[in-house]
């Protein structure tokens, strides 16, 4: 499970760190200095979701510009591992051979009838997705995990049901995937050149500290694969994908983004070594050496950024900020805390959030234990044993000493 999601779900944990540690207390004077312009409350395109995440991207290049002799190291984009994936591939023939493969999967995926009413048919795991049920015309509702893939594409019991209820034919269905599979096709190459021109844009300013017109646009459009390797319930492949994946990119988003990266406060994000997305997973079964089976246990997490002994959060909310810390942003930044504790690899002694809406950076160091509490080495092996890393497993790895002359 990932660290945000056991926060969110689990109460007593967040009570517990909360017991633990008096949460520390934000200057609420500070935060109207600079301000960038909100989104229009009936702007139905805008995304915010998608401009957080484009701006973790363009944070990542600042930090990288302002820092030129720093030592620099950065996780790889998930909007590059997202397109490794199986969904993203440009892999699927596209030609008379195509059609035909999705007839025979077509076939080999589902039973199939014919009778009065007309077409129908029902997955080979029916049982499973639909038990009362199984023939899919008759479900107006089926379960939205409910796919079966065909031919490179992924197809939803929902999409393959309505085309059963407006009488299409065989045929006439095999005919609408072999097409969705060409639009596939495209928006895959869509895809393809963002990041190219992501990559190249971006290296573009680091060099210059000039944004170009495009990279803004380039940044959000590939914010969208982040969802698709964040979210599972998510589908990039057709006959019905989420409609993110296919709308433009409104021109509102972009102005915004351009507005947060303008309010950065420069002085704040310097240091001699400077780490960008850093991964701080703790699973088990990949901790070296390898287990003979299976194994449980453990968390995936990823902070934003780590500048020096600073653990770096960005929240793009426009939500008000008050004097009092929300406790589920407290709970996540002491869980990485715990983690690069864990690992050895990062010697964290502050903690901090910059709210990008408001331009305002919240840092504070690590907060003392609450007396009878025993302190931060308790609350660590606290935090291992909750989220049940085995202690043998544990990696012994420490931070590479980096010659910065």
């Amino acid at each position: 499970m990932s660290l945000i999601k056991l926060i969110r779900a689990d109460a007593k944990f967040r009570q517990s760190i909360d017991t633990h540690f008096v949460r520390p207390k934000r200057d609420v004077g500070r935060v109207l200095l600079v301000r960038p312009p909100m989104p229009a409350a009936n702007d139905s395109v805008y995304r915010a979701g998608r401009v957080g995440t484009a701006f973790d991207y363009l944070f990542r290049l600042v930090l990288r510009r302002w820092n030129p002799g720093a030592a620099v190291i950065e996780s790889p984009w998930i909007a590059e591992h997202s397109r490794v994936q199986r969904e993203l591939k440009l892999d699927e023939i596209y030609d008379e051979f195509a059609r035909e493969e999705i007839r025979q999967g077509l076939l080999t995926a589902y039973r199939w009838r014919e009778s009065e009413s007309g077409l129908d048919c029902k997955s080979i795991n029916s049982m499973t997705s639909n038990p009362g049920n199984p023939w899919l015309s008759k479900i107006p509702n089926p379960h939205p995990q409910a796919t079966m893939p065909v031919a490179g594409l992924r197809i939803h019991d929902k999409w393959l049901g309505q085309c059963l209820r407006e009488k299409m034919s065989f045929e006439e269905i095999v005919e609408a995937l072999f097409l969705a599979l060409g639009d596939h096709r495209k928006t895959i190459l869509e895809y393809r050149e963002a990041i190219t021109g992501a990559r190249f844009y971006g290296e573009r300013f680091v060099r210059s500290g000039k944004i170009h017109k495009h990279l803004p646009g380039v940044l959000l459009k590939i914010s969208n694969l982040d969802t698709l390797h964040r979210i599972s319930r998510t589908n990039f492949l057709p006959p019905n994908p989420a409609p993110y994946f296919t709308e433009p990119i409104p021109q509102r988003e972009v102005d915004d983004l351009l507005e947060l990266y303008k309010a950065i406060p420069r002085d704040l994000f310097v240091g001699d070594r400077v780490f960008l997305n850093p991964e701080l997973s703790l699973l088990n079964r990949d901790i070296k050496p390898a287990p003979s089976k299976l194994v449980g246990g453990g968390v995936k997490a990823d902070a934003d950024a780590i500048i020096d002994d600073l653990l770096l959060e960005v929240k793009t909310s426009k939500t008000k900020i008050t004097q009092h810390l929300p406790l589920q942003d407290f709970c996540q930044l002491m869980g990485y805390f715990a983690l690069t504790s864990l690992w050895g690899n990062h010697q964290i002694k502050r903690l901090g959030i910059y709210y990008a809406r408001f331009g305002y950076l919240f840092e504070f160091p690590i907060p003392r234990a609450l007396p009878n509490k025993g302190g931060r080495s308790a609350f660590i092996e606290w935090f291992r044993k909750y989220v049940k890393i085995d202690k043998r497993r544990v990696p012994k790895y420490r931070v590479p000493k980096l010659d910065l002359r």
